[in-house]
């Protein structure tokens, strides 16, 4: 429905009976956060849920740039985690002035 939710984020879980379904929340950027949703009507004809939680990435963390995915693996839970690095801007910035020198 919006950026808060729409893109999926995991694989959906039951715990204690009901139906949850991660979501990524984009709001600030992709994959900033994961949204967990409440599946509140499913049919072959209606869908609802609700937001009861948000898995934010731990501040201290060497991943803490955001949150791509929660998945379930049997006893496990698998989150992914976005790390920015410093290369990346680097490696844009030397790309960048490669192609105003070549231009030139």
């Amino acid at each position: 429905i919006d950026i808060s939710s729409s893109r999926p984020g995991g694989t959906p879980f039951v715990h204690e009976g009901q139906l949850y379904r991660p979501a990524q929340d984009c709001t600030v950027r992709y994959g900033q956060r994961i949204a967990i949703n409440l599946v509140t009507r499913l049919t072959p004809t209606a869908f609802d849920e609700e937001r009861v939680a948000t898995v934010e990435p731990y501040a201290d963390s060497e991943y803490r740039d955001g949150l791509h995915t929660l998945s379930a693996v049997g006893e496990v839970t698998l989150i992914d985690g976005l790390k920015l690095t410093r290369t990346r801007k680097n490696l844009r910035t030397a790309f960048r002035g490669a192609i105003s020198r070549v231009r030139r």
